[in-house]
């Protein structure tokens, strides 16, 4: 439980401080989606990197993860697993 709720804050941290880099980068560079007349309707030019950033989050929250100690199925899925077919019991 505490392993997915730090892999899950770590997570929201870099993607809350990634997001705004990517956004700027996309804007600099000109990885924008421009507005048309026939099927967009935004205003203004919206970056379209912004995926980038939760992928780097995910990513930067496994690597951070080596300090905790958790197998490789608990990082890529976030849940626990523990099964004991004897007593019917899975969590």
């Amino acid at each position: 439980m505490h392993t997915t709720v730090a892999l899950g804050f770590t997570a929201f941290v870099l993607c809350f401080l990634l997001t705004p880099l990517c956004r700027n980068l996309s804007l600099r560079f000109n990885i924008v989606d421009h507005p048309d007349n026939d099927r967009k309707f935004h205003a203004a030019p919206i970056p379209r990197i912004g995926g980038v950033a939760i992928v780097l989050a995910y990513a930067g929250a496994s690597v951070c993860a080596k300090n905790i100690s958790c197998s490789v199925l608990d990082i890529c899925t976030s849940m626990r697993l523990n099964d004991d077919l004897n007593s019917g019991i899975s969590t």
